[in-house]
C-alpha cells in the first residue's frame, strides 16, 4: 500500500467517526430536551406540571415589570371520593376533560398546569383581579355544565371550587 492509500484510509476513518459523533451528539441532544419537557409537564393531562409552572411564574414575574397578572387556583371538589366511587380510569376521564375545558378557555398568553389530584392553577397575564373572578366563574359553571357520555361518571355531576389573587409589580 502506498502512502496516498494509507492517508486516505486514515481521512476516511476520521470522517466516519465526526459524522458518528456527530449524529450521537444531535441524538442526546433530543433526549435531553424530550426529558426536560417531561420534567415540566404532566404526562396524563400534558398541561405543566408544579415544576413547570413555577418556572413559567419566574419568567411572569421577571417580566411583568409595571403590569399585574392573577392566578387563579381550581379544585375540582370531592376528587377523591369521585376516584373512590368511580374509579380511576373515570377519575382520568374527569381530569382530562377539565384540563381540555381550561386549556380551551385560557388565551394563549396564559399559563394552566396541574398541581395535584384535582388541583389546578393558572397565571392569567395582564389581567386584574376583577377580571380574572369573571373568567373563574364562567369556568366554574362550565365544569358544572360538562356531561359524560358513558361509565360512571353518566350519572355524577363534576363542581370545582376556585380562588383568584393579583400580582402586581
Amino acid at each position: 500500500h502506498s502512502s496516498y492509500w494509507t492517508w486516505m484510509n486514515a481521512t476516511y476513518a476520521v470522517l466516519v467517526v465526526v459524522v458518528g459523533l456527530t449524529f450521537i451528539a444531535a441524538v442526546m441532544a433530543d433526549v435531553i430536551e424530550e426529558l426536560r419537557g417531561r420534567a415540566m409537564e404532566d404526562p396524563l393531562t400534558r398541561l405543566l406540571n408544579r415544576r413547570g409552572f413555577e418556572d413559567a411564574a419566574r419568567k411572569q414575574i421577571a417580566k411583568a415589570k409595571g403590569r399585574c397578572f392573577s392566578i387563579a387556583v381550581c379544585d375540582i371538589d370531592h376528587f377523591k371520593a369521585i376516584v373512590e366511587s368511580c374509579g380511576r380510569v373515570d377519575g382520568d376521564v374527569a381530569l382530562l376533560k377539565v384540563a381540555e375545558l381550561l386549556r380551551e378557555n385560557l388565551r394563549r398568553s396564559d399559563e394552566v398546569a396541574r398541581f395535584d389530584g384535582g388541583e389546578f392553577v393558572m397565571l392569567l397575564s395582564d389581567l386584574h383581579r376583577e377580571d380574572a373572578r369573571d373568567l373563574i366563574e364562567q369556568l366554574r359553571r362550565a365544569i358544572e355544565a360538562m356531561r359524560f357520555s358513558d361509565g360512571s361518571l353518566q350519572r355524577r355531576r363534576i363542581t370545582a371550587s376556585f380562588g383568584v389573587a393579583e400580582y402586581r409589580v
